[in-house]
């Protein structure tokens, strides 16, 4: 391909739990998944890479009021429509 042996990467953690590595892999998985979806929203709905603010506590204000919207509108059942829609519906 471009020359460079393939990257490998390994993750450890610890647990207490009993279970098996392909219930902690299932786990695991869901979790990130659910993480991975809420940036995902944050980023492509309410553009939060694109966010300009840097001064003081400028972003954890803004991110508190990015998730307040964000739980207004999924909780919203008056438009039957994703969240990016209800976003850009007026009034």
């Amino acid at each position: 391909m471009n020359g460079r042996p393939p990257s490998v990467e390994t993750t450890v953690f610890s647990s207490s739990l009993p279970r098996t590595i392909c219930e902690h892999l299932k786990y695991l998985r869901e979790y990130w998944g659910v993480e991975n979806e809420l940036h995902y929203t944050f980023n492509v709905i309410c553009f939060e890479d694109a966010s300009r603010i840097r001064k003081r506590n400028g972003q954890e204000i803004n991110s508190a009021i990015r998730r307040l919207a964000l739980s207004i509108l999924k909780s919203d059942t008056t438009i039957k429509d994703n969240v990016r829609s209800k976003r850009l519906t007026p009034g």
